[in-house]
């Protein structure tokens, strides 16, 4: 995985705190259930105020700096700051569905896990796992 100092590739500015969704603990369990393969932690840079969150994919060298004062940097393959406002877009056009609403099936057998909203045959995503 990159450093979380690697230097950035993109740059962009949004209008809010693009952190607010990882500070919250339900909504990034949320989008845990909504865009797959990624994990992510906060810092605080040397002279900083405010720590950034850190995301980055567990399935390729992609990664995102997200800053306080909207700051969104990102690296790598995966376009993991369009797939999370992709994802909320989605949820709020779902009419914004309680976490418990989702589900999670994993078939060790096949190597796969499935996040679904309702019920089992209406998945969200399907990742396929190696096994270890």
């Amino acid at each position: 995985a990159p450093s979380p100092d690697a230097p950035a590739e993109h740059t962009e500015r949004v209008v809010d705190d693009p952190r607010q969704d990882w500070l919250d603990g339900e909504r990034a369990l949320l989008l845990s259930l909504l865009v797959p393969d990624w994990g992510y932690g906060m810092r605080i840079e040397t002279g900083a105020v405010e720590p950034h969150v850190w995301i980055g994919s567990t399935s390729c060298p992609s990664w995102l700096r997200l800053h306080a004062h909207g700051r969104v940097e990102s690296a790598g393959p995966r376009r993991l700051w369009t797939e999370f406002t992709d994802a909320l877009v989605w949820w709020k056009a779902q009419g914004e569905p309680d976490l418990s609403d989702f589900g999670l099936t994993v078939d060790r057998g096949r190597a796969l896990q499935r996040v679904w909203l309702g019920n089992p045959h209406t998945p969200v995503w399907t990742t396929h796992r190696t096994p270890a």
